[in-house]
C-alpha cells in the first residue's frame, strides 16, 4: 500500500470496527461492542497524518473522517462528536479550495458559501432537535459558586446538536475576513474584496444577533458594518488622507447616532450615561458612536478644511444627544 494511501486504510478500517460496534449493540452485546468502537475512533485519529501527505488523499480522508463521526454521532446520540466532525469539514473544504485552484487572495470570500451550509444546518438541526434547556439539576459538579451557575448552561451547550456548526458558521466568518486582510507577503491591497467580506460577515453576525439575543454580536456585526465602509473609503484612496476620510464617514456616524437614539426611544430605555449603561439594545450603536466620535475628530485634526465640516457636525450630534 502506498505511503500517501495508508491513511484510507486506517479510516477504512475504523469504519468497519464503527459498523461491528453498531452489529454487536443490535444483538444486545454492548459489552463486546465498546473495544470495536474504541478503536474505530482510535483507527480513523490515527489514518488522518498519512491522508494529509497530498491533497487527494487530505481530500478524500478527511471528508471520510467527518462522515464517520457524524454517523458515531448520529448513532451513539452524542452531540460532542459533532465537533470532531466539523472540524474534520473544515479541513476538508479547505483542502477542497487548494485543490481547485482558488486563488489565495480570493480565500476569504470563498469560505462563505461553507459558512452559509454550515448556518443552514444548524437550523435545521434545530428545527428538527430543537436545543436542551439549561437546568440546575441535583448533580451540579461541586467547586466555586461560578462553576455551578455555569454548568447546567455548558452542559446545555454540549449536548446542543446545532452548537458545532453554529460555531463553524460564525468563526468561518471571522477567518473569512482575516484572510481578506492584506496581511500575507505577497498578497496586495484589495479594499473592494476587504469591503465585501466585512459586508457578509456584519450580516452573519446580525444573524447571530436575532439568533441568540445577543448585544454583543449586534457590537461585532456593526464594528464589522463600519470597517466595510471604511474599506469603501480606502478604495477611492481617502484613506491616505485622515480629515478627508473623517469627512467621508461622517454620514456613517450620523446615521449611527440616528439608530442609536432611535432604538432607546423606541424601547425606553433610558440614558446611556447611568449605572445600567450596558442595559439596553442601544449601548452597543452608542460604543460605536463613541468610538467614531474620538477617532473621527482625531483625523479631522490633520486638515483644517473638512476637519472644520466633521467639528461642526460632531458637536450638533452632541448638542442632540444632550437634550
Amino acid at each position: 500500500v502506498p505511503v500517501d494511501r495508508r491513511g484510507w486504510w486506517l479510516i477504512g478500517l475504523g469504519a468497519a470496527l464503527l459498523a461491528i460496534a453498531w452489529i454487536l449493540r443490535r444483538a444486545r452485546q454492548p459489552e463486546f461492542a465498546t473495544p470495536p468502537l474504541v478503536m474505530a475512533f482510535v483507527s480513523v485519529a490515527l489514518g488522518l497524518p498519512p491522508s494529509s501527505l497530498d491533497r487527494v488523499g487530505a481530500f478524500w480522508g478527511y471528508l471520510a473522517a467527518a462522515l464517520a463521526y457524524a454517523l458515531a454521532a448520529a448513532w451513539l446520540r452524542q452531540p460532542l462528536l459533532l465537533v470532531a466532525s466539523a472540524v474534520l469539514s473544515a479541513v476538508h473544504y479547505g483542502v477542497a479550495l487548494v485543490w481547485l485552484g482558488v486563488n489565495p487572495a480570493n480565500y476569504g470570500l470563498a469560505l462563505f458559501p461553507a459558512v452559509a451550509v454550515a448556518l443552514t444546518l444548524a437550523h435545521l438541526l434545530d428545527w428538527r432537535l430543537g436545543r436542551p434547556v439549561p437546568t440546575s439539576a441535583s448533580g451540579t459538579p461541586p467547586g466555586p459558586a461560578w462553576l455551578r451557575a455555569v454548568a447546567p448552561t455548558l452542559t446545555s451547550w454540549l449536548d446542543w446538536w446545532a452548537a458545532p456548526w453554529y460555531a463553524w458558521g460564525y468563526a468561518g466568518a471571522l477567518v473569512a475576513v482575516g484572510l481578506s486582510l492584506p496581511l500575507r507577503s505577497g498578497q496586495t491591497n484589495d479594499p473592494a474584496r476587504l469591503a465585501l467580506a466585512l459586508a457578509l460577515a456584519s450580516l452573519i453576525f446580525l444573524h447571530a444577533t436575532a439568533r441568540f439575543r445577543s448585544r454583543g454580536f449586534l457590537l461585532l456585526a456593526g464594528v464589522l458594518a463600519q470597517g466595510a465602509v471604511l474599506a469603501v473609503i480606502d478604495l477611492y484612496g481617502w484613506l491616505e488622507h485622515p480629515a478627508w476620510a473623517s469627512l467621508a464617514f461622517l454620514p456613517v456616524t450620523v446615521v449611527t447616532a440616528a439608530l442609536a437614539l432611535a432604538v432607546e426611544l423606541w424601547r425606553r430605555e433610558g440614558s446611556p450615561l447611568s449605572a445600567q449603561w450596558w442595559k439596553g439594545w442601544s449601548r452597543p450603536l452608542y460604543l460605536l458612536l463613541a468610538a467614531d466620535l474620538l477617532l473621527g475628530q482625531t483625523a479631522a485634526l490633520f486638515n483644517s478644511q473638512p476637519g472644520a465640516v466633521v467639528t461642526v457636525v460632531h458637536a450638533l450630534l452632541l448638542a442632540l444627544l444632550a437634550t
